[in-house]
């Protein structure tokens, strides 16, 4: 009997549970260090708040919520892990133990993918270790947790789903993920419709748009009688963005409400553009030319896609956070895999986060309101930078912007060198 099957099968589930445990191992030693140094209280205010959805799972689908311009099932999604977890643990060490475990579960699909994807070891070592340490993901879940872990799952599972060759699943997950964890995936999910042939138009928008319009309905029908938030009357102020968007608010003196409106248009319009030209490709080959094409070059370019919708929305719209680039780390992983452009990723997250800093601190010594944690984070910026942090605030934001704005038109021009090629398995990015 031919044991070579049964050997590498324990060989790679070894490597899947050392990858998976590391993550976890280097999670828990942050957070138990920051629950030390912070006496085990939460810092930020989207923290409490998402820890209240956390604690009333249907409060967004009922309308009872505050916090209605989130998904109206993203409270349930986090109430799988929390509430059974805090009866062990305070809510500072529970709420970011779930997304540890969201951010455990985005590794192990993201894995799979990659052995989809990747013979070698090392090309699956060194997107891994992108994952692990790069600041958007350690920071998002432990010292600033966000809820955008848990939509970082919903991608890595579409990712899988897309290398395995199951692509009306992974309409139907993307789509759960629209009501269930950020509604940036609608997104790509209408990328998705667009550039998968294997089935009908019609079936594609009918699963894509099942779980949105059900949620919806049922979201409507209950909460007719309340008066709550909702996404679409959500308008955040610009200068909490980290986009040029807060140049322009400052510059041309616009309200929040102008942003939103003007940056709605140019995002939606702009985060379509790589989807549409991949369709026309599609639809300018022959079916034998579609399903000859090598599968993994043909999913890789969808992922690439993906990439460029939402970096193009992120360049686009005007109320951008840094956590949003958490969301979408799988894809930049798998989409920017060579050379400086991999390493690229890690400088991008990082300015996101600075700016996100910088602004902290800036608001903090302008307005005079310090707690222990705004006064420790003024503290630390006294000790370590010069000029006053207005100035990094502009600098690191620019940054991030002209990155953001580089990665989108690579991404581009990828799927635009993509339509000049003739299908085939030569053709594998």
């Amino acid at each position: 009997m031919n044991q070579r099957p049964q050997i590498l099968f324990q060989k790679l589930t070894y490597e899947g549970t050392f990858f998976v445990v590391l993550l976890v191992l280097s999670r828990l030693f942050l957070l138990f260090s920051i629950g030390y140094f912070f006496n085990g209280k939460n810092f930020s205010s989207d923290t409490k708040m998402l820890i209240s959805l956390a604690n009333e799972p249907m409060g967004i689908l009922l309308g009872t919520s505050i916090h209605g311009q989130h998904p109206p099932l993203l409270g349930l999604f986090l109430s799988i892990f929390y509430i059974p977890i805090k009866l062990f643990f305070s809510d500072f060490y529970a709420f970011r133990l779930t997304l540890i475990i969201y951010e455990a579960l985005s590794l192990f699909f993201l894995w799979k993918a990659l052995l989809i994807v990747f013979q070698s070891v090392k090309n699956r070592i060194k997107i891994i270790m992108g994952f692990i340490f790069f600041p958007a993901g350690w920071i998002t879940t432990v010292f600033m947790p966000q809820d955008e872990i848990v939509a970082m799952f919903y991608i890595s599972v579409v990712l899988w789903l897309l290398f395995s060759n199951r692509y009306l699943w992974a309409i139907l997950i993307c789509s759960l993920g629209v009501v269930g964890a950020k509604i940036f995936l609608i997104i790509p999910l209408a990328g998705l419709i667009l550039t998968i042939q294997e089935r009908k138009l019609l079936t594609k928008i009918l699963i894509g748009a099942m779980p949105i319009v059900i949620v919806y309905t049922v979201m409507l029908l209950l909460s007719i009688n309340q008066d709550s938030a909702t996404v679409m009357s959500f308008a955040p102020k610009a200068m909490f963005g980290i986009n040029l968007w807060v140049l322009i608010f400052e510059t041309f003196n616009l309200t929040s409400t102008d942003c939103r409106n003007y940056s709605s248009i140019l995002a939606l319009i702009g985060g379509l553009i790589p989807a549409i030209f991949l369709w026309i490709r599609f639809k300018a080959i022959t079916k034998e030319e579609y399903f000859n094409n090598h599968d993994n070059s043909r999913a890789t370019i969808m992922i690439t896609m993906m990439s460029a919708m939402l970096l193009l929305v992120f360049s686009l719209f005007y109320h951008i956070n840094p956590e949003y680039y958490t969301m979408i780390l799988p894809l930049l992983l798998l989409s920017f895999k060579s050379g400086y452009l991999f390493y690229g990723i890690g400088i991008m997250v990082s300015a996101a986060w600075a700016t996100n800093f910088f602004y902290g601190v800036n608001f903090a010594i302008s307005t005079g309101i310090q707690n222990s944690s705004k006064s420790f984070f003024v503290k630390a910026y006294d000790a370590i930078f010069p000029f006053e942090p207005s100035f990094w605030h502009h600098f690191s934001l620019i940054t991030c912007s002209l990155i953001t704005i580089y990665y989108s038109y690579y991404a581009i021009m990828m799927i635009i060198d993509y339509t000049k090629k003739t299908p085939g398995p030569a053709a594998d990015f």
